[in-house]
């Protein structure tokens, strides 16, 4: 399995397929993080997460973090500044609610996908892509402890 227990490989494979697609129509990236346990608020280590990985070094502040917490069971969808400014805050909450709902009924995958396709359109909306679109941020999932 890749990415532990949360997916298979083909479905690590497609999730970071989802991630390279969503990212040719906009300038920004996209990472998922996959974590084993979280000892801290998640929305904190989300922030922590993100600066380590150097997300907020985009030019326009527009990465978008999705974080799983395997043993917790948790998640957290956790957008940049310039990109939050845009789109406001509730809409992580209603990526969520898609990611979550999918969740439920042991469609990790699909689920993770879907908030993939989601944020990718709102990311393509307000920083579509330019002519010569770097792939700043590798597109495969991060497992940590």
């Amino acid at each position: 399995m890749g990415a532990a227990n949360l997916l298979t490989r083909d479905e690590q494979q497609r999730a970071e397929a989802a991630v390279a697609a969503a990212e040719c129509a906009t300038t920004a990236e996209i990472k998922i993080v996959h974590l084993r346990w979280c000892w801290v608020p998640l929305h904190a280590k989300a922030v922590e997460v993100f600066h380590r990985l150097g997300l907020d070094r985009a030019r326009e502040h527009n990465c978008v973090l999705i974080l799983l917490v395997e043993t917790n069971r948790e998640f957290v969808i956790y957008g940049d500044r310039g990109i939050t400014a845009r789109v406001g805050p509730d809409y992580w909450f209603d990526v969520r609610d898609v990611m979550g709902e999918h969740f439920r009924k042991g469609q990790m995958a699909t689920g993770l996908c879907a908030a993939i396709e989601m944020v990718g359109a709102k990311l393509a909306q307000h920083y579509p892509a330019e002519r010569a679109n770097e792939n700043e941020i590798d597109d495969s999932i991060v497992r940590e402890q």
